[in-house]
């Protein structure tokens, strides 16, 4: 894990204002959790066991640093679970058909920093530090009322920051995938 707190000095680089370090922090934190939403490319594993019957299982992760965002794939036995599955909300998943097994199913599901978190994995940091500075400072100069507060700057760093993010999903959908970091245990 690496914290929030790396991006700092790229923002003070930025804006010489006296930018509290909790305000750099909440900043910080919201880029990341666009981008984790946008780019899924944060990722845990989480295996649930179906029981004979039952149709709806929670998804709730009990590491209260992330969120759940989406299911991007589910295995049994390391191959493609073949039958449907759906997720109503972020907290569930439902099976059709119902199952008529017990088996472990290994989702891997795309995570973002929840609103308490202070860290993001340390690949996604290192990689993506100048998206995150540029997500971060977008949502600072936007800040009315602040000393830093810049309209213009804020819309140019936003569009910086979309367009990074386009950028890695175009490349991931053209099956570029390094730089990321998949997490299992609980852990980015």
């Amino acid at each position: 894990m690496a914290s929030f707190e790396l991006i700092h000095p790229m923002i003070r680089a930025v804006i010489p204002a006296s930018i509290p370090k909790f305000t750099m922090t909440d900043a910080v934190r919201e880029a990341a959790r666009t981008f984790c939403t946008d780019t899924a490319l944060a990722q845990e594993q989480h295996t649930i066991t179906t029981e004979v019957g039952v149709k709806s299982y929670s998804l709730v992760i009990p590491d209260e640093s992330i969120s759940n965002v989406v299911v991007l794939s589910a295995e049994v036995d390391e191959k493609p679970y073949t039958d449907r599955y759906f997720c109503p909300n972020t907290e569930t998943i439902l099976f059709e058909p119902v199952p008529r097994d017990i088996e472990d199913i290994v989702l891997t599901i795309a995570v973002k920093p929840s609103l308490s978190a202070n860290d993001l994995g340390y690949s996604i940091i290192e990689e993506y530090a100048e998206v995150l500075r540029d997500g971060a400072l977008s949502v600072l100069y936007s800040q009315a009322g602040s000393e830093w507060f810049e309209p213009n700057a804020a819309n140019l760093y936003k569009a910086r920051f979309e367009s990074s993010i386009n950028d890695i999903i175009v490349r991931r959908s053209d099956g570029f995938t390094s730089g990321h970091e998949t997490a299992t245990g609980g852990f980015w």
